[in-house]
């Protein structure tokens, strides 16, 4: 496969971006949903008695670890969204670059040939 056997859908890469990006902010809400339920974990709620009160840490401790997971989902499909974007930037950078290369090659030709005339 040769590098001009590779092509890029632009629409459909703007497609699963958008798609990602539904992810990241649903990642932000269901963060700060569980931040909140994490907050709400209080004596007030549960009471003081052993058996509620042993629950309410565990609850406590699995809410904590649900958000921080969360929270890593959303910075790595941040992380992915920021990648595609460099690498289309890359691929139209260069594609711009062969572009330029090319009108020059077809200058110098006719300049070349002008020349000869």
């Amino acid at each position: 496969m040769s590098h001009d056997d590779l092509s890029i859908d632009d629409e459909g890469v703007q497609e699963a971006l958008s798609s990602v990006r539904k992810y990241v902010y649903s990642c932000g809400e269901s963060s700060h949903d569980a931040q909140w339920m994490t907050e709400d974990q209080t004596s007030a709620k549960w009471g003081t008695e052993k058996g509620p009160a042993v629950f309410s840490g565990r609850y406590y401790e699995f809410l904590t670890r649900l958000r921080q997971q969360i929270d890593l989902w959303q910075a790595d499909l941040t992380t992915v969204m920021k990648r595609v974007d460099q690498a289309q930037e890359r691929l139209r950078d260069a594609s711009e670059a062969e572009a330029s290369a090319i009108n020059q090659v077809l200058v110098d030709e006719w300049v070349h040939s002008a020349n000869k005339s």
